[in-house]
């Protein structure tokens, strides 16, 4: 990514400091909650080890 793409990104993101609001999307669209990205990386860490 060219730098000053990245540099204006990094400004666009630093000035939204609005909450965003939560959803329940995943829920309806699995049938499961969601679940941090944590949780999920700790549960596939094997798929992307050697």
């Amino acid at each position: 990514m060219p730098d000053d793409i990245a540099d204006a990104l990094l400004k666009l993101w630093a000035a939204s400091t609005a909450p965003v609001p939560l959803t329940d999307h995943v829920e309806q669209l699995t049938g499961h909650p969601a679940r941090p990205f944590t949780v999920w990386a700790d549960q596939h860490a094997g798929a992307f080890r050697a």
